[in-house]
């Protein structure tokens, strides 16, 4: 498993997920909208602390590679 997704979208990720999965906790979102965020953002924090998005990689889409094409690598 190798990483396909770069540094500022695993932040974007990992954060995004938190805030569904607060926004759950809170009771913010009820009902269904409370599971789909708790769903969602657990994907997303999972995600974004590994650097690994499976259907990126069914995709064939790396940030990864773009990010090191930006920064001159």
């Amino acid at each position: 498993m190798a990483r396909n997704v770069g540094i500022n979208e695993m932040t974007i990720r990992y954060v995004g997920g938190m805030i569904l999965v607060v926004l759950g906790l809170a009771q913010v979102l009820k009902g269904g909208w409370a599971m789909a965020g708790y769903v969602l953002g657990g994907i997303a924090v999972v995600s974004g602390l590994v650097g690994y998005c499976p259907l990126w990689s069914v995709l064939g889409v790396s940030t990864l590679r773009r990010e090191r094409r930006l920064a001159g690598q």
